[in-house]
């Protein structure tokens, strides 16, 4: 049985494969291995984010049912028969079997699941297993492999369509930008500068030494307000507060200006930050922070937020959290600049959480290691 057992569960993962529905693998394979193997009871387990959760089961007495998730502490690495209503129980605890098979599934040496059959009658499973332990060891290894390569696949396409997005919004933000910086040098410098020239050539033809003053004072008053305007800029563009101070200082000056216009009270805490951080460490956690804040402002309505830096074990932590209505989290990955940030902080090999419940507010916490090293392997 066992030769015939494994040709036909080769034939259905290749069909799924081939047919790219990798939902498909475990309801092909858990049909045939609850009919081939006689089984009162079977169940499939796979590996989902943090859990061991029940994929599918089938079980002929009504007074029992799989859990949700897996009960035991880790999943079996061997396989293993179980042959006596005690020992199941202690897997099983409301199982009314004599017989037990488990079947792990492995990605490598990675487990990522595990198949179980049950029968109510004693089956002689040490014998079957000893004789067909080869076989069944690649049955789960090819289960592990094909269950879990087109979920591979679609992590990377899915990879490739978030770092395509994120490519056209940095070049359409790009242009934006551009398009701004012209139109404040030209509406607000250009202007102001046009306004100091005509008045200095006004100026030059005045004989009245009180009006030459007082125009003065008004040309003094334009050209302050045209260096602000210049100092601004050039902040949006690249602070040079960072570049000749530092993070901190940077985040202060920043911060302060966000209080200023959006009107949320802001924290900032940065306790154990004394000295300079390496070049690409900085400018990526005052994007984050920018990013952060700007959210903030246009969706939490939110009155408070905190604002924390801080040094943990080699790694640089930026936290972000606010008092705000919070976010629907399956929504994020439509949030560009949430995942350009989460981009940039993966490529510098950092770790990006959001947590958030409604009307509970969001953390963002972002770990960086202070030895930047880029990451070129995608």
């Amino acid at each position: 049985m066992a030769n015939q057992l494994l040709l036909q569960l080769l034939i259905k993962i290749t069909d799924a494969v081939e047919k790219r529905t990798s939902e498909e693998i475990p309801e092909k394979v858990f049909e045939y291995f609850s009919s081939a193997l006689g089984a009162d009871a079977c169940a499939l387990y796979l590996q989902k984010l943090e859990h061991i959760v029940l994929v599918r089961q089938m079980d002929a007495d009504a007074d029992f049912s799989f859990a949700d998730v897996w009960g035991g502490e880790v999943l079996p690495s061997k396989l293993a028969g179980y042959e006596d209503q005690e020992s199941i129980n202690q897997i099983f605890p409301e199982a009314s079997w004599q017989s037990c098979f488990l079947l792990p599934i492995k990605v490598g040496e990675k487990l990522v699941g595990v198949l179980v059959a049950g029968w109510q009658q004693y089956v002689p499973l040490d014998i079957w297993i000893e004789k067909n332990l080869s076989i069944l060891q690649c049955i789960g290894q090819l289960l592990g492999n094909s269950m879990y390569a087109e979920t591979e696949i679609q992590r990377l396409k899915l990879r490739e369509d978030t770092l395509e997005r994120i490519c056209k919004q940095a070049i359409d933000e790009l242009e934006n930008n551009k398009k701004q910086l012209s139109r404040e040098l030209h509406d607000e410098v250009g202007q102001a500068m046009t306004s100091i020239l005509l008045q200095l050539k006004l100026l030059q033809q005045e004989q009245d030494l009180e009006l030459i003053h007082d125009r003065l004072g008004g040309l003094r008053y334009i050209t302050q307000q045209t260096i602000e305007d210049v100092r601004r800029i050039s902040m949006n563009l690249r602070p040079a507060v960072l570049e000749n101070l530092g993070l901190v200082p940077a985040l202060d000056w920043y911060i302060e200006d966000y209080r200023r216009y959006s009107g949320i009270k802001t924290d900032f805490s940065s306790p154990r930050i004394k000295e300079r951080l390496p070049g690409e460490l900085e400018i990526i956690t005052y994007r984050a922070v920018q990013e952060s804040l700007t959210n903030v402002a246009r969706h939490a309505k939110a009155s408070h937020v905190f604002v924390t830096l801080n040094h943990n074990e080699g790694c640089l932590e930026l936290q972000v959290a606010d008092n705000g209505k919070g976010l629907n989290l399956r929504d994020v990955n439509s949030g560009l600049g949430l995942l350009g940030m989460e981009e940039r902080v993966k490529l510098a090999r950092g770790k990006f959480t959001i947590k958030s419940k409604p009307e509970q507010g969001t953390t963002i916490l972002i770990t960086l290691p202070l030895t930047m090293e880029s990451r070129n392997d995608g």
